[in-house]
């Protein structure tokens, strides 16, 4: 026994420690979903001699494709440059090689992939030498139409969230189910409904798993629905962190479509003279399930949000903790509703029958028909009963560990409730949040029919054995007993409802796995007022993010009313990264209003804002703010 546990965990750190191994190095922290976060040339700049490169940098390590950086003339020819690629080795660089450039006006649009497979797409213009206004507009208006024509197929969008829907079902499944027929349910390896159920998840997320790379491959091109057999692109998915994982989880899948092999002849065993309830299965056999069952979800976990953005050694064991306790529940529940339940049924349809038509006949006049008229009557056999009352302790158990994980991957995703009401994440959360109470709801009903069936039986035994003068339980357990047992419908009714909610559930986990993360998506507005000596200032950044912003800043006595300055200049420095300040160009928009827009800030962290207001001939204040970027 010590021996075979020793195996069953050796196994079950080696499943988890290779997945980690093999797509952990990728796994880097960053920002979650990249953003652009600095061009050269930069957006809009007008240069003396052509650029010899064109070189994007982003908030995080990218995927670029084939076509990650293409340029254009004004006239909408494109530009015969290098192939894309990581600059000098940083994987947040992506850049290209131009040839001689003419004077003109340029587009260059971009398309890469962030590490959490998202793709981010935008364009920019720079122009050259004496090109003027015109070839600038005509370069505006063929941007406009180049990053128009390239947002994706709808599509592909859509039939990629059904694939990622019909994975993440057939792991939970394969996973849960898994789970429950190793813990819980040993005999159920002999049930033809439990193994088809199991084998179904395997089948589909095997066949999930394949579509994924040809869907994520025209995902991120852009591509129409032909795109999932491009080989090129479908190439390039291989070498992407995502990429990788799936190619782990396909091999995790066939180790444990072997381990299922061994575990149906011989994992399993019934001891001689043991009826099939009693079939155990090995320790060593229930660990490595277990492992190959974690190592599978830990693969959901590292190709998705998990996987990337900052404290992800703390993302990645919640997320283990949540999917494994939602397999073991969900899963379960499949297994109850298709597989135990049914079976019981079934069992029990033949076992009425079989009364019918003894008590038609003689009436029931035997042990054995009298076992199986009072089985009939019960609703549900001691197999199930029991099973259902373990599983129920199991998965109150589960429940809370999938509130507590729950929680800290959605503080880690949204960080403020601004995120949580203002983006499609958060709204996304908040629907999964309501379905998820609305199967707190229905397990309570479920958890009832347990109790009850509990103090039915209790009853019936007291009814049976002899007679009871104290009173007081004895007494409720026979009112219990003759007022009948729950019913296996009412049963089967509650555990349906929890099935049909769990599939909603897993439909809005797979859009939150390719919707952009609300602290990613949200726009923070900063704000906040400054007091000289002789003016008040008030700031307003928009939004506070890096990239192009505005910046507002209105001058006012310190009675509110406005203040027109003689002069005010402003600018941007970032201490952590010794840049110093970054001029904003200021336009007066009347009434003591100056907005310079579109400033370019190329990375996060906490900028410095200095603004210098002269109120007149003698008076001037020099004020400064820390901005929060993100």
């Amino acid at each position: 026994m010590r021996r075979a546990l020793t195996r069953g965990g050796a196994c079950l750190c080696a499943c988890v420690g290779a997945v980690v191994l093999v797509v952990g190095g990728a796994a880097s922290p960053a920002a979650a979903h990249a953003e652009l976060i600095e061009t050269q040339p930069a957006a809009g700049a007008l240069l003396d001699t052509a650029p010899e490169q064109v070189v994007l940098r982003y908030s995080e390590p990218v995927d670029p494709f084939d076509d990650a950086v293409e340029v254009f003339d004004s006239s909408g020819d494109q530009v015969d440059t290098s192939d894309p690629g990581h600059v000098d080795g940083k994987p947040e660089l992506v850049g290209v090689d131009l040839p001689a450039l003419d004077d003109g006006a340029y587009v260059v649009t971009w398309r890469v992939a962030s590490e959490d497979s998202h793709p981010i797409r935008g364009a920019f213009t720079f122009r050259v030498g004496a090109a003027g206004d015109t070839a600038g507009a005509e370069a505006e208006a063929l941007m406009d139409r180049l990053v128009a024509a390239e947002g994706g197929d709808t599509t592909v969008g859509t039939l990629f969230g059904a694939v990622r829907f019909a994975g993440f079902v057939g792991l939970v499944v394969l996973v849960g189910g898994a789970f429950f027929l190793a813990l819980l349910w040993p005999a159920g390896l002999d049930d033809r409904r439990a193994r088809r159920l199991v084998g179904f998840g395997w089948v589909a997320a095997v066949v999930a798993t394949v579509l994924s790379f040809g869907f994520q491959a025209a995902y991120s091109e852009g591509a129409d629905i032909g795109g999932i057999v491009d080989s090129g692109p479908v190439g390039d998915v291989l070498g992407t962190r995502p990429g990788r994982v799936w190619l782990v989880r396909l091999a995790l899948l066939a180790v444990l479509a072997v381990v299922a092999i061994a575990w149906r002849g011989g994992g399993g065993r019934r001891r001689a003279g043991v009826a099939p309830s009693a079939r155990s299965v090995r320790p060593g056999t229930v660990a490595a399930v277990v492992g190959v069952g974690l190592a599978l979800l830990a693969t959901i976990s590292l190709a998705g949000h998990a996987g990337a953005g900052d404290l992800v050694a703390l993302a990645f064991v919640t997320d283990i903790v949540h999917l494994g306790s939602v397999a073991f529940w969900l899963g379960g529940l499949a297994m109850l509703f298709f597989a135990l339940i049914r079976g019981d049924a079934a069992g029990l349809a033949v076992a009425a029958g079989r009364e019918t038509s003894t008590v038609g006949a003689a009436g029931v006049d035997t042990e054995v028909e009298a076992s199986v008229a009072a089985e009939t009557r019960a609703g549900a056999s001691a197999v199930t009963v029991s099973v259902v009352d373990r599983f129920s302790t199991f998965a109150f158990v589960a429940v809370i560990a999938i509130v507590a994980s729950g929680s800290v991957q959605a503080w880690r995703q949204l960080r403020g409730f601004d995120a949580l009401f203002d983006t499609t994440y958060g709204r996304v959360l908040i629907v999964k949040v309501l379905l998820f109470t609305t199967m707190i709801v229905a397990a309570a009903v479920s958890r009832s029919w347990v109790r009850r069936r509990q103090v039915w039986a209790s009853g019936a035994d007291d009814d049976t054995g002899g007679d009871d003068d104290t009173g007081g339980d004895g007494d409720t357990s026979t009112v219990a007993a003759a007022a009948g047992p729950p019913t296996l419908r009412a049963l089967r009714l509650s555990v349906g409802v929890e099935v049909a909610v769990a599939a909603l559930v897993l439909a809005a986990t797979a859009l939150l796995v390719n919707t952009v993360p609300g602290k990613d998506a949200v726009s923070p507005t900063f704000s906040t007022e400054l007091h000289g000596a002789a003016v008040l200032l008030e700031v307003e950044v928009d939004p506070a993010k890096a990239g192009l912003i505005d910046v507002r800043l209105v001058t006012k006595t310190h009675g509110g009313e406005p203040l027109e300055a003689v002069d005010v200049s402003a600018g941007l420095a970032l201490p952590s990264r010794d840049l110093p300040p970054i001029p904003l160009e200021l336009e007066s928009q009347g009434a003591g209003v100056y907005v310079a827009k579109d400033a370019d800030i190329p990375f996060p962290g906490r900028w410095t804002l200095s603004v210098d207001v002269r109120v007149n001939e003698f008076d001037q204040d020099s004020l400064t703010t820390e901005i929060p970027v993100k």
